[in-house]
C-alpha cells in the first residue's frame, strides 16, 4: 500500500514549484519556505541534509538529488509509514519529474510554475490506486 498523503516539489529559493495535496489545507509556498528554511538549517549546523521530521501524526520525507537544487518533501502518516520506502517512493516520483523537466528546463526557469502542471496528470496515476507497487506505478 502507498504510504505518502501529499508530496511538494520545492526550489531552493522557496518556492513551491508542484504540489499534490487532495486535501489543500496550507497553503503550499508557505510550508515551502518553511521545509526549505529547516533543510538549510540542518545543512548549516550539522553539514548534513535533513532526512525526515516528525510532527504530530505526520512524517515529513526529504530527498533532495544533487543535479538539481530542488527538494521533494512527501508526508506520511506515521502509523503506516516506512521511511526507507517513502524515500524510495520520492526519488521514482523526482526521477520521473525530471524526465519530464530535466536540469536545462529548471535553468530556464522564469518563475512560472503553470509549465509543471502537466506532471499532475503523473502523480494522480500513482495516488488514485492504493495498491500500486513503487516499481510498476510508472
Amino acid at each position: 500500500m502507498r504510504d505518502i498523503a501529499e508530496l511538494w516539489i520545492i526550489d531552493e529559493s522557496g518556492c513551491c514549484i508542484f504540489n499534490y495535496a487532495p486535501v489543500q489545507s496550507l497553503d503550499p509556498n508557505l510550508f515551502a519556505g518553511f521545509m526549505i528554511a529547516l533543510s538549510q538549517f540542518g545543512q548549516s549546523i550539522a553539514q548534513a541534509s535533513i532526512q525526515s521530521l516528525k510532527l504530530g501524526r505526520n512524517l515529513f520525507v526529504f530527498t533532495k538529488i544533487p543535479s538539481t537544487n530542488l527538494l521533494v518533501v512527501g508526508r506520511a502518516e506515521q502509523k503506516t509509514a516506512d521511511e526507507t520506502r517513502i524515500s524510495q517512493v520520492l526519488k521514482d516520483i523526482y526521477a520521473r519529474f525530471l524526465e519530464k523537466f530535466p536540469p536545462e528546463t529548471m535553468k530556464e526557469w522564469c518563475g512560472d510554475i503553470k509549465q509543471f502542471e502537466p506532471f499532475k496528470e503523473d502523480i494522480e496515476k500513482f495516488f488514485e490506486d492504493k495498491t500500486t507497487r513503487v516499481k510498476g506505478m510508472w
